[in-house]
């Protein structure tokens, strides 16, 4: 797994001025994420899951929702 740019040094074989460019269009954090949430409301119980993909911040989008 690959946490971050300077791991590709550790594979062997990628100069080192290539890696420092890769990092100008390779993302390390995710964005987009799997939610499932249980509600119940007056006894009655369902479970929802839903996608997300986090644009920034402040600005989270829903890609899909569904009750399962």
């Amino acid at each position: 797994q690959i946490s971050n740019i300077n791991m590709l040094t550790q594979i062997g074989g990628i100069p080192e001025g290539i890696i420092q460019q890769l990092g100008a269009f390779c993302g390390f954090r995710s964005t987009v994420f799997e939610v499932e949430v249980v509600a119940e409301i007056e006894g009655q119980q369902r479970t929802f899951s839903s996608m997300l993909h986090r644009v920034s911040a402040k600005d989270v989008r829903i890609l899909y929702f569904q009750w399962k």
